[in-house]
């Protein structure tokens, strides 16, 4: 059952103001934002601190960086901070009402339900299922990895990632549609990710970069209605299954409590979009930095390499051994912390609040970014640069840290994606070595979720043991 938050009344009394740069004239904001969000919210946090008044374009916005304000949007007062804002709205034209968007007590029946699947039974019994893909993945490189060739790092994760989800969760082998999918997502979370005021206006208009946006969205939800299709008629052939054995099954069996109703196929489309878009694009993107990180400092990858020889002696992972790997965990959580791919968070205020002295209007746009906050001055040493040890005591303020959000909107998927990503990282780094061959090169990209610009290049040799 998910815990219903009441809202604490804000004190109106000795509100303070709220700092922020001066728009000197109109939509300059807008193109800075633009241009480049991540070093924006960076500056901003470092010169005006824990909340920021900033102007874009019709909309007050109010970035909130400290780790007792993100606490108030995301637990304290939640209910008052609605996904209503406009990068909901636009979210919603690709994942419709799933669990990302959704909200009320249609979230909460969906989340019930879902959050079945993802159990740690459930996910440990995915274990092997999501080796099989990393080892296979492994196979696909033998040709580069023996002439030396560099490949595209972040786009075979992203392959593997995406057969992961389509096996464990929905029973289905996605890799022969990798491509397909792969360069659709590729494309919609550019051009979705993409803070663009003429998009937002002018979205409906038939332009060239419209057009193909509607045709890659044509040809995922194509792709997901046939899945949809395909089970369902195995199941009216087998109804009602002996068990519930993935998502999918699930999604298409599951009743409302009220009327007894089966989901439409428009609301399990949604629900499986959302899942296959999370599954896939947040786990690979997380992983494709935390291998470039890896390949830019060789003491981390030692100190990784020897945990997992004393812990594997050679032979390949298992869920058993995951609690074992505290410094691959380490590893892990502080390339999300300087990479996180959800790198930004909004929210819409539907009543006047008070966050740390600063008073909030009804109807402004929040902001929360563990991307500025987990880089911050305030609340870390060093935080610029790559230092796993950091996490060895975890003496930073929860909100200081959070890569899956938090409170009751805390990604469904967490336990299945730091199993999956720790599975991945002992597997590959016990017996390989990445090599980045122009690491200052790689930049990050801002869109929906927070990728490597261009691809990453890396070459692959066998470890030497």
């Amino acid at each position: 059952m998910q815990p219903v938050n009441t809202p604490t009344t804000p004190d109106m009394t000795n509100v303070i103001e709220t700092p922020g740069p001066k728009q000197h004239w109109p939509y300059q904001h807008t193109r800075e934002i633009e241009h480049d969000p991540l070093g924006l919210l960076l500056r901003l946090e470092r010169e005006y601190g824990e909340v920021v008044k900033y102007r874009v374009a019709f909309w007050n916005v109010f970035i909130i960086n400290a780790p007792e304000g993100i606490k108030r949007v995301l637990v304290d007062n939640v209910n008052n901070y609605t996904k209503k804002n406009i990068d909901y709205q636009i979210l919603k034209r690709i994942l419709g009402e799933g669990l990302l968007t959704s909200e009320g007590a249609f979230w909460r029946r969906q989340r019930r339900m879902i959050q079945t699947i993802f159990t740690r039974q459930r996910i440990a019994s995915y274990a092997t299922q999501m080796l099989e893909e990393v080892e296979a993945m492994q196979t696909r490189w033998q040709p580069w990895i023996e002439t030396g060739e560099s490949f595209d790092l972040a786009e075979e994760l992203m392959k593997t990632t995406l057969n992961i989800a389509g096996k464990t969760l929905f029973g289905l082998d996605l890799l022969g549609t990798a491509a397909t999918v792969g360069h659709s997502f590729r494309y919609l979370n550019e051009y979705y990710g993409s803070i663009d005021l003429w998009m937002m206006l002018f979205g409906w208009l038939p332009t060239t970069r419209n057009r193909k946006a509607r045709r890659y969205q044509k040809q995922l939800d194509q792709l997901v209605l046939e899945m949809i299709a395909s089970r369902q008629k195995q199941l009216d052939k087998a109804h009602p299954p002996k068990e519930i054995e993935d998502l999918l099954t699930l999604l298409l069996c599951a009743r409302d409590e009220e009327t007894g109703e089966l989901m439409s196929p428009q609301q399990v489309r949604d629900e499986v979009m959302t899942l296959v878009l999370a599954g896939h694009e947040t786990t690979s993107n997380a992983m494709a930095w935390t291998l470039y990180e890896l390949s830019r400092h060789p003491e981390v990858t030692e100190r990784v390499q020897a945990e997992l020889d004393e812990v594997l002696a050679g032979r390949s992972p298992t869920i058993e051994d995951l609690p074992k790997l505290t410094y691959c965990n380490m590893v892990l959580e502080e390339s999300m912390r300087l990479h996180p791919p959800a790198w930004g968070i909004s929210r819409q205020t539907e009543e006047d609040d008070v966050v740390l002295g600063h008073h909030i209007p009804a109807n402004s746009v929040v902001i929360i970014s563990p991307y500025a906050t987990q880089r911050s001055y305030r609340y870390w040493e060093e935080p610029d640069t790559f230092k796993p040890e950091r996490f060895m005591d975890a003496t930073h303020h929860k909100y200081s840290y959070f890569p899956f959000g938090g409170g009751m909107r805390m990604c469904i998927g967490k336990h299945f994606a730091m199993t999956e990503m720790l599975l991945m990282l002992a597997s590959l780094c016990q017996r390989l070595h990445f090599h980045c061959e122009a690491p200052d090169d790689i930049v990050e990209e801002p869109v929906i979720t927070l990728r490597p610009l261009g691809g990453l290049p890396m070459s692959v040799t066998k470890r030497d043991r």
